[in-house]
């Protein structure tokens, strides 16, 4: 099996029973290969649920990527995000990213950059999007972390309290307010 395969059938056999409580050699014996073959081709457990994440992320960041290079409006590119996270098809994955950022504040060693990379790179690039705006870097910064935030905040409440309304007015409150504070100053 090559390594490309063996991620695409970890990750979403992961998706499919959780994140929680996996180990190699279930893991190993759900996608039809060996703990040793696992460990031969990703080093660690750590390793591969990192590569894991990255997957995940990844397409998210992709659709970013692409909203930023259509030069969508800021809080048209949030809305477009919004949207797309709450498709029933992706909530284990939306699910998922919760569960490993959890994980990785309980169990750190090896999973450090887990919990930055699922904060920066969107502040990154929502900084990007926001810049547009003619406001200063540090607003810039500070309006893009309390985005991520509060967006994070939000799909987390849905998750878990099943609060789909409220969830939603509260982001369409968050995003009106985006609104006013990226117009540009007279």
């Amino acid at each position: 099996m090559l390594r490309r395969d063996l991620l695409e059938r970890a990750t979403r056999y992961a998706l499919e029973h959780g994140f929680s409580g996996l180990s190699l050699r279930p893991l190993a014996q759900g996608i039809g290969t060996s703990a040793r073959m696992l460990i031969h081709h990703f080093g660690s457990k750590e390793a591969l649920l990192a590569l894991m994440v990255a997957q995940i992320e990844g397409q998210f960041l992709a659709l970013t990527d692409a909203l930023l290079g259509q030069g969508s409006p800021p809080v048209q590119m949030l809305e477009t995000l919004w949207s797309t996270f709450l498709q029933p098809e992706l909530e284990p994955v939306t699910r998922s990213l919760f569960e490993l950022w959890g994980y990785s504040m309980i169990h750190p060693q090896g999973l450090e950059h887990l919990s930055e990379s699922l904060v920066t790179a969107w502040v990154v690039r929502l900084s990007s999007a926001f810049g547009q705006a003619g406001l200063t870097p540090l607003h810039v910064e500070s309006l893009a972390a309390l985005t991520v935030a509060t967006v994070q905040g939000l799909l987390l409440q849905r998750l878990t309290v099943s609060q789909e309304a409220r969830s939603q007015a509260a982001f369409e409150c968050f995003v009106r307010w985006l609104e006013r504070e990226l117009e540009p100053l007279p």
